[in-house]
């Protein structure tokens, strides 16, 4: 997509369910849940080869943390010497705060196995999930038309069409994800 309307691109990736944001919300919505839980992978995902934040990765994890729609919850490879390691060295001074490491004793999924954490949204390759490929902008941007929608009985279509504020900063060199889930 050549044009760099946040608006129009957000619009297009929120209908076409990107990253299960805009499903996992309305299910959500349905069952009077005001939270989704969000499972992230840090290795990889959350942080390069380097160690450091992927772009928008840090600014994304901690407007999850910092939200009360959103329970963020680290699902992930790494052992948890590192986490820890992780958790001390980098999330926190980030103002990152996770719920759990691989867990979430908020919501276990009893119809199969009460030991399986339960996720709304869980951001890692399996998800489709691409660092590089710009989705933690995107991310950040159609979490936060959730958190709204979540707050209150307006659809996410609708707060991108009557947004009188959009929150979402253009970015030209973040390119609109081809392929949505």
């Amino acid at each position: 997509m050549t044009d760099h309307d946040p608006r129009a691109q957000t619009h297009q990736l929120w209908t076409a369910n990107f990253l299960n944001i805009r499903r996992a919300t309305e299910e959500a919505r349905t069952q009077a849940r005001t939270r989704l839980d969000i499972g992230v992978e840090l290795l990889d995902i959350t942080f390069t080869a380097a160690g450091e934040f992927h772009p928008y990765a840090a600014e994304c994890l901690a407007f999850i943390s910092r939200n009360s729609f959103f329970g963020l919850h680290l699902w992930t490879f790494a052992a948890p010497e590192q986490v820890s390691r992780l958790q001390l060295a980098k999330l926190s001074p980030a103002n990152i705060h996770p719920r759990g490491h691989n867990e979430n004793p908020q919501r276990k999924n009893i119809n199969w196995d009460p030991r399986k954490p339960w996720f709304d949204l869980v951001l890692d390759r399996t998800s489709g999930f691409d660092p590089a490929a710009g989705h933690w902008y995107w991310a950040h941007g159609l979490l936060q038309i959730a958190a709204e929608s979540l707050s209150s009985t307006r659809s996410g279509a609708t707060i991108i069409r009557n947004a009188e504020r959009f929150t979402i900063a253009t970015d030209p060199t973040i390119r609109t994800p081809r392929s949505t889930r």
